[in-house]
């Protein structure tokens, strides 16, 4: 049907969107024309009829006369000329209407059609312009970005300043406890090498008088630092059990477990050396007594009266040396309570008890007391036998008991100093790295 009604149109020279074109004459004169032949007396509203639709067949008209056939044209002539202009005045007044409302409306309806060139040329700006908008907002996103990353790299980099400045004043804190935690630390690797017996009685008490002169302000040291790192603590956010502030915190808390387990090592090995002086002191004691029994033996075997009365004087002699050393032995004792002497003092107390027997028995034979010289001398021979038994189960010196009460008494705080001593130098080596990778 749309075929048909194309080539209707093409036979007759109509195109489409005629309006205000030369083709609306040929619809005022088509329908003039066809109304002529319709008879109408009257003109009906455009397009009530199809074009080109005649009705009927016509009916034969036959040939008027001259007049009639004049005033018939004139007529039709004149009825056609009224109906095709009053369709032309309203055809017109349609049309300025619709340019009116086309104007008022910004249509496009009444353009020109663009040729393919003005059109791609359209579409190339639209797109262009498209993609400069694009960019356009790409730029502002990403010199947001931009600036929000500088904001916070700015930001960081402070945060990290300050953090390293506070760690650095927590170590300067810490730096003051050195000197003194390097005499505590080259006593117990001393220590770690050799027994007690190896160190000066003398350099110990310098030690010791350094750490109880030192140890307030090392501890005040060690708080301050602890103060100072811990406002980092609170303020950062890392938890993590390598994180630089907490490893400051590790080295504090070793530092002050090295400091008291130190101190405690530093009293325990003065007081076993002054204890190992006493008992040295004791035993040379011993020894000493030991010669003048022999020699008040020997004395009294002559059995002259002035020989009983020389071998007396010797085992009195004796018999103070063995006192001092017994008293010497005590105060060992006293000053290192875990050194064990008994062993000694029973021996010391055998001596002293035949030296008895021995003035007993001189006494009796310048009396001339035979029987009672002769009990007193059994009596004399049998506590050096049993002094002698007592003698072999003796050290050769008191050292070997000093270092066993000593190594007994130390195995705990030497062993909490040691495992304090690696944590702060783990703690202290990683802190290093952090300040030496952060200052590069």
């Amino acid at each position: 049907m749309a075929k048909r009604i194309d080539k209707v149109a093409k036979a007759a020279h109509i195109k489409r969107n005629t309006e205000g074109t030369s083709n609306e004459i040929s619809f005022s004169v088509l329908d003039a024309a066809k109304n002529s032949l319709d008879g109408e007396g009257s003109s009906s509203p455009f397009g009530t009829i199809s074009l080109f639709t005649l009705p009927g067949k016509k009916k034969h008209i036959s040939t008027p006369s001259k007049d009639e056939g004049l005033a018939l044209t004139q007529r039709e002539a004149s009825r056609s000329a009224a109906r095709a202009q009053s369709r032309s005045e309203r055809r017109q007044r349609r049309l300025e209407q619709k340019r009116a409302s086309g104007v008022a409306r910004g249509s496009h309806s009444a353009r020109e059609p663009r040729s393919f060139d003005a059109e791609v040329a359209s579409r190339k700006r639209a797109r262009k312009r498209g993609r400069l908008i694009v960019s356009s907002a790409l730029t502002v996103v990403l010199l947001s970005v931009a600036g929000g990353l500088t904001w916070w790299g700015f930001g960081t980099y402070q945060d990290q300043q300050t953090y390293k400045g506070v760690l650095s004043s927590a170590i300067s804190e810490l730096s003051g406890t050195d000197e003194l935690l390097a005499e505590i630390d080259a006593v117990v690797v001393d220590l770690a090498n050799s027994d007690v017996t190896s160190l000066s009685v003398d350099d110990m008490l310098d030690v010791q008088k350094k750490v109880q002169d030192g140890k307030s302000t090392c501890i005040d040291e060690l708080d301050a630092a602890e103060e100072a790192v811990g406002q980092v603590a609170i303020n950062s956010s890392s938890e993590a059990s390598n994180a630089p502030d907490l490893k400051v915190v590790d080295t504090i808390t070793a530092r002050r477990q090295m400091m008291t387990s130190g101190a405690a090592i530093i009293d325990d090995t003065v007081n076993a050396l002054q204890a190992r002086q006493e008992a040295t002191k004791g035993w040379q004691l011993v020894l000493a007594a030991d010669g003048l029994a022999r020699e008040a033996a020997d004395i009294a075997s002559s059995a002259t009266s002035a020989d009983m009365q020389a071998s007396t004087e010797k085992s009195q002699q004796a018999i103070e040396s063995f006192s001092k050393a017994k008293t010497a032995l005590q105060n060992a004792e006293q000053l290192f309570p875990q050194l064990d002497l008994s062993a000694y003092m029973s021996y010391i107390d055998k001596r002293l008890e035949a030296q008895g027997y021995a003035i007993e028995s001189n006494d009796a034979l310048v009396n001339r007391d035979t029987q009672a010289a002769t009990e007193h001398n059994d009596a004399y021979n049998n506590a050096e036998k049993q002094a002698g038994e007592l003698a072999e189960k003796l050290p050769e010196d008191p050292d070997e008991l000093v270092v066993e009460a000593f190594d007994s008494k130390t195995v705990s705080s030497r062993e909490m100093y040691e495992n304090a001593r690696s944590q702060a130098q783990s703690a202290d080596a990683f802190i290093r790295d952090y300040l030496g990778t952060f200052n590069k």
